[in-house]
């Protein structure tokens, strides 16, 4: 019997040390209650000790970065009002953890309720400020109107200000997953995307169109002024063949009248007696006399009369 009583009395000596010290892991933090009053707070790993437990108790809170979908993965998205009173789907995601430890337990009590409480501010945070933006702010296919980013960062400085002093939590980062719209507001979005992209196209092929123009226009001036300088050259190099045909032409007149007036016959027949031509001039016309020397010639002077004196007359 006095052995069973000592066995008995080193068990409950042993469960009572073994309740004394407890362990903390490098992804927890802990809190020592006494009678459900914060006594110790640990935030490093180690071995601990403490009252045996119904006097003490130990709570484990993780202190890793944890993710939470707003709303549950398993719900559909919320809808919300742009300042445009456009309806939009939104679903999100924040990323949190537990910056105080004691304050956490005493104010949420569990990660459950933490999730419930960021989760409902989140949601709050984002109907607030969806509601400050218009549609063309979320939805445009210019990358300057787009105002995502100042979104998200607003969300989550509003959920930081009102979460961290009141319930010991860290908001690392809030995103927006996911932005959608109604079924029966698609449509006519799609249709404001489209009109947009028409408009920037329009204007695009309107610069096209007055470039096009432009260049045509410096091209037909540019063309004119090389027509003109050639023309201008023409006219030189014709003048200077003229003039030394002329000078030619001359030359031959002073040695040969005839054979120069019968070469500017030919030349007049040249131009003039092309094919499918009738030509009708006299036949004693000036013309003719290139032709032929017995054509155009002056008819030949008649022979003066013979008088023959009477008889008698003359003689003496």
């Amino acid at each position: 019997m006095k052995k069973l009583t000592a066995l008995l009395v080193v068990l409950v000596a042993g469960a009572a040390g073994l309740s004394c010290a407890f362990t903390v892991h490098e992804t927890e933090l802990a809190v020592v209650t006494r009678f459900g009053k914060p006594t110790l707070q640990v935030s490093q790993a180690g071995l601990y000790f403490k009252a045996p437990t119904p006097i003490d108790r130990v709570t484990r809170i993780d202190r890793r970065l944890l993710v939470l979908d707003v709303p549950k993965f398993d719900e559909p998205p919320r809808e919300f009002l742009t300042g445009d009173k456009k309806n939009i789907e939104v679903s999100a995601y924040a990323c949190w953890k537990v910056k105080d430890p004691l304050l956490f337990l005493r104010t949420l009590g569990s990660r459950e309720g933490a999730e419930a409480v960021l989760r409902d501010a989140v949601l709050s945070s984002c109907g607030k400020v969806l509601s400050e933006f218009r549609l063309d702010e979320l939805f445009s296919t210019d990358p300057a109107r787009m105002k995502l980013a100042s979104i998200t960062r607003t969300i989550h400085e509003t959920c930081e200000k009102q979460l961290e002093d009141a319930y010991g939590l860290d908001i690392v980062d809030i995103r927006l997953k996911r932005i959608n719209l109604p079924e029966a507001n698609r449509s006519s979005v799609f249709e404001r995307m489209r009109y947009e992209r028409k408009k920037y196209s329009s204007a695009y092929l309107n610069e096209g169109e007055s470039e096009a123009v432009r260049i045509r226009s410096a091209a037909a001036t540019e063309e004119k002024q090389i027509l003109g300088q050639a023309y201008e050259e023409v006219k030189r190099i014709e003048g200077d063949a003229e003039a030394k045909v002329q000078s030619i032409y001359a030359a031959a007149f002073g040695q040969d009248p005839e054979f120069y007036a019968f070469l500017r016959y030919l030349e007049s027949y040249e131009k003039s007696l092309t094919q499918n031509v009738t030509l009708f001039v006299p036949g004693d016309h000036p013309y003719l006399r290139g032709l032929s020397p017995a054509i155009g010639a002056p008819p030949p002077a008649s022979p003066a009369p013979q008088v023959t004196p009477p008889e008698g007359e003359g003689a003496e």
